[in-house]
């Protein structure tokens, strides 16, 4: 068992304090101290959010390996394996004493598209995938990505959640309703719980994460695991099967003094607000 009373109490606690804030983490892990203790405090704080990688190479004895694999079992983590090459590279091969730099290049690089793979590169507090997003498909800046979670929860530090909101959340959530909030830290936010197994069980494992469809800006969005795929820019995809497709989520704005719906979507406006007042005269 990991003994974390041996390890500076401050050091722990900061490490604690950092992951936590994350909301989900790769752990680069080898088997050894380091990445072992940074594992469990990250299982700790995270639970299945954490995910240890394990990098197969040559230059890795598989004795070595194999004892990795076995403590993470015991300590009861999730563990992905990669394949590196850092072999392969002349600066690594002419043994330079950067040569560790190239190692670690090249396992980051390895540990970017399993990022992607898990929902992890579009995580909500991760401001460069945010931007990547508007990259690949030709987003206008202006135009907000959903943040989506798994549960109410999850908002905690997003938005403003107040008792009219939660109303809402309880009736129609999992579901096709996004709401529009006031963000923590200034301007508005949209938010939705999806009603779908693989996305839900996505975010439960990665945390909120900034979502919009799979698909150049203007054009259709993508309906299965290939049209996604299609998409330059994107490194991996999640395979969920094909799209149910239907009606867009009803988007309501909650930010003015009375609700206001932004677009009609697959809850009639009727139905989520009740029939207007009569007219008078």
């Amino acid at each position: 068992m990991i003994q974390l009373d041996r390890y500076d109490a401050t050091r722990v606690k900061l490490a604690r304090e950092r992951v936590r804030g994350l909301g989900s983490v790769l752990v680069a892990y080898s088997g050894g101290v380091d990445s072992t203790l940074l594992l469990k405090l990250a299982m700790d704080e995270l639970g299945d959010r954490a995910v240890a990688v394990l990098a197969s190479s040559p230059a890795y004895p598989e004795t070595e390996q194999q004892e990795a694999r076995d403590l993470a079992r015991s300590l009861g983590a999730r563990l992905v394996e990669v394949t590196t090459s850092e072999v392969e590279l002349d600066a690594y091969a002419r043994n330079n004493p950067d040569r560790c730099f190239h190692c670690k290049e090249e396992l980051f690089d390895t540990l970017a598209p399993v990022q992607q793979n898990l929902g992890l590169a579009a995580a909500a507090d991760d401001e460069v995938a945010r931007r990547r997003i508007y990259h690949i498909k030709g987003r206008p800046v202006g135009l907000p990505l959903i943040l989506m979670v798994a549960a109410e929860s999850q908002l905690e530090g997003w938005v403003h959640v107040d008792s009219r909101a939660e109303d809402l959340m309880r009736r129609w959530w999992p579901g096709p309703l996004t709401l529009i909030l006031h963000a923590t830290g200034g301007g508005t936010q949209g938010v939705r719980i999806p009603k779908h197994a693989v996305a839900l069980e996505l975010l439960r494992a990665a945390g909120p994460l900034m979502t919009t469809s799979a698909n150049l800006h203007g054009q259709d969005p993508a309906m299965s695991p290939s049209e996604a795929e299609a998409l330059a820019g994107v490194v991996a995809v999640l395979d969920g099967g094909v799209a149910p497709g239907g009606t867009a989520s009803t988007v309501l704005d909650l930010t003015g003094p009375e609700p206001h719906v932004l677009r009609e979507g697959a809850i009639p406006t009727p139905q989520l607000l009740g029939p207007p007042p009569p007219r008078a005269g």
